[in-house]
């Protein structure tokens, strides 16, 4: 393989732990590390053919015997070494977590995003090789795939996060099926409404409704391919919403630019999933803190627009109350489907939010193919913050 494609290998991986690679940039590198697995194959083939061993009586004996396909001890320990050396070069930074194990589960090679300590507690079933791993006392799912090396099996295991899961999802045919999941949710949670007074329950199930259609799009990529709307515009209209709903606490949002804006600035994505993900994060800042007023800092540079804010958190609040809320998951999830980026983090009880969205392109701004319900903003407000609001009063 020439060294321009491994430059490229190393090139990829290093974008990796910065930012979300693109879908191109993900299909480029699978193939390039196919390619390299091949690549090493063939090379590592033909090495070991030329090898002889000398015995105790200095008769040479070839390393891969000629009627058959396996490996002595010798070619063992230098096949070892070469695999481990080929799956450091190809995953030994990547911030996915990779490892490689025999058929019995003892690991042989993990790269540096693993933890200290890996464990099936299941067993390895070489039949499916999708299984439960427990990496440093938490589970997760591992994918493997398996080739021979000398008399041993060997397994390369990817270990999953939620996101891959819902990716390899979005691959299927099943979207018809989530909508039509989805559309009768709607209908069963407006009928109850008719009908029952337990406000809060209803109006979680219809958030999480809300957040799930959303993300359905974004995992089954039906979301469409560049709309383009005014940020400030809808920025100023998500924060009017919000301390509307929150005016009973109070609860107030502002918003704070490093310069003044004269002049809006678009952005390429669906305006309902901008609406979703903003009162996602709204509601999540307002339930872990003991805050009764939101300043969110706005500043533009180049080719972005960026987001933070810093906020007491109340004493019985923990990072995994941010990081492992579903809908902040699935907020994080679509601002990096357009190539955004968001992190979160607790440290001295102060919380730390910071948003980065990518400046778009203007050509379909107002265009009626990705126009919303006038009334949309307004109906997620209520559906976000109402129930927030009534927990807070």
């Amino acid at each position: 393989m020439d060294k321009a494609k491994i430059e490229r290998i190393n090139y990829l991986a290093r974008k990796s732990r910065e930012r979300e690679l693109t879908t191109e940039e993900k299909e480029e590198q699978l193939e390039l590390r196919n390619e390299y697995r091949a690549s090493f194959k063939r090379g590592l083939m033909s090495e070991l053919d030329r090898v002889y061993v000398v015995d105790d009586k200095g008769k040479q004996q070839k390393l891969i015997k000629d009627n058959e396909n396996k490996y002595n001890s010798v070619k063992d320990t230098i096949a070892m070494e070469k695999i481990t050396e080929s799956l450091e070069m190809l995953y030994g930074s990547s911030g996915t977590s990779f490892f490689l194990s025999d058929e019995f589960g003892n690991i042989k090679w993990k790269n540096a995003a693993c933890g200290e300590t890996i464990v099936f507690p299941k067993g390895i079933n070489c039949d499916i090789l999708t299984e439960q791993v427990n990496i440093d006392g938490k589970e997760y799912s591992a994918q493997g795939t398996s080739f021979a090396g000398g008399d041993e099996r060997f397994i390369l295991w990817r270990v999953n996060t939620l996101t891959d899961v819902l990716m390899q999802l979005g691959s299927t045919n099943t979207y018809a099926d989530i909508c039509y999941l989805l559309s009768q949710a709607r209908s069963d949670v407006a009928k109850a409404t008719q009908n029952c007074n337990e406000d809060n329950a209803l109006n979680s199930i219809q958030r999480n409704i809300e957040v799930l259609s959303e993300l359905a799009t974004v995992i089954y990529r039906k979301t469409p391919p560049a709309p383009a709307i005014y940020f400030f515009e809808k920025l100023n209209k998500i924060i009017e919403r919000a301390n509307k709903e929150m005016s009973s606490i109070p609860i107030v949002f502002r918003l704070s630019t490093d310069k003044p804006i004269y002049e809006d600035i678009p952005v390429n994505i669906s305006e309902k999933l901008l609406y979703v993900a903003i009162f996602s994060i709204l509601k999540a800042m307002v339930r872990c803190s003991d805050r009764n007023l939101f300043v969110l800092n706005v500043g533009v540079s180049d080719n972005s627009i960026n987001i933070g804010s810093s906020f007491s958190v109340s004493p019985d609040t923990h990072t995994g109350m941010i990081a492992d809320d579903f809908e902040m998951y699935s907020a994080k999830l679509y601002i990096g489907y357009i190539g955004g980026k968001m992190c979160y983090n607790i440290k001295d009880s102060i919380g730390r939010l910071e948003i980065s969205i990518p400046t778009g392109d203007s050509s379909t701004l107002n265009s009626p193919l990705y126009a919303v319900p006038p009334e949309t903003c307004e109906k997620l407000a209520k559906v976000f913050m109402r129930g927030i609001a009534d927990k807070n009063k």
